[in-house]
């Protein structure tokens, strides 16, 4: 293995196309995968007959455009390109129209645009809301967005739900009592720190079931 290795990263050094392509599956593998090989290896790279070579350079952010484009062609490595921070925005677009396991990718893609990101909370799909919901950048709307499509669709889980209210989405304290009331405890602390709680409520006796103290910022138990 450390001779294997030591092949890679030569090869990669001098920036051999030949010996690169050489390489057996799992060190094309790396090559694949590393952030200092050279464009035109990864363009070769993503010719490659192994799906698994393939798929790494589709994910490399180092990857060039043309080779995005073509690998974006492909339904077998789209989805590493929709998640590829480096990928230009109208590859991107399209994958709002792709598969499944693409459309959560590409809610996972750190620089996917605001405007596609809205969009992909209001999809039909629960994992791609879930997906959204777990950026960073998702914002109070998107989480009502979600919440809402989560309700209609009877497919709100507890980690969602969760999730939902740490975004701090407006919500009655009817739904936040019927949120308690359905998960329980992990529920419960969400719903406690969350900024329409009213500790003089009936959801705050509720709330005390599970050990949260009305008058305290923090659990008691």
């Amino acid at each position: 293995m450390v001779y294997c290795m030591t092949s890679v990263f030569y090869a990669l050094a001098q920036g051999n196309l030949e010996a690169t392509l050489a390489l057996a599956q799992p060190d094309r593998v790396i090559a694949a995968e590393k952030a200092h090989t050279p464009s035109r290896i990864l363009e070769a790279l993503a010719e490659d007959e192994s799906f698994y070579v393939r798929i790494r350079v589709a994910l490399n952010p180092n990857t060039p455009v043309k080779a995005l484009r073509a690998l974006a062609r492909n339904p077998e490595t789209l989805y590493g390109v929709a998640r590829n921070p480096s990928t230009p925005r109208d590859i991107l677009v399209s994958c709002v129209e792709g598969k499944e396991s693409t459309r959560v990718q590409l809610a996972k893609n750190t620089e996917v645009p605001l405007d596609l990101l809205e969009q992909l909370v209001k999809d039909e799909s629960h994992n791609v809301r879930f997906a959204v919901m777990e950026s960073d950048r998702s914002s109070a709307d998107m989480a009502k967005i979600a919440y809402y499509l989560e309700v209609e669709h009877d497919t709100l889980t507890e980690g969602f739900a969760v999730m939902v209210l740490s975004k701090g989405i407006k919500i009655s304290s009817t739904e936040l009592s019927a949120l308690v009331a359905l998960f329980g405890p992990k529920v419960a602390e969400a719903v406690f720190n969350h900024s329409d709680f009213s500790r003089g409520s009936i959801l705050a006796r509720q709330l005390q079931e599970y050990g949260f103290a009305k008058s305290e910022n923090v659990p008691q138990r």
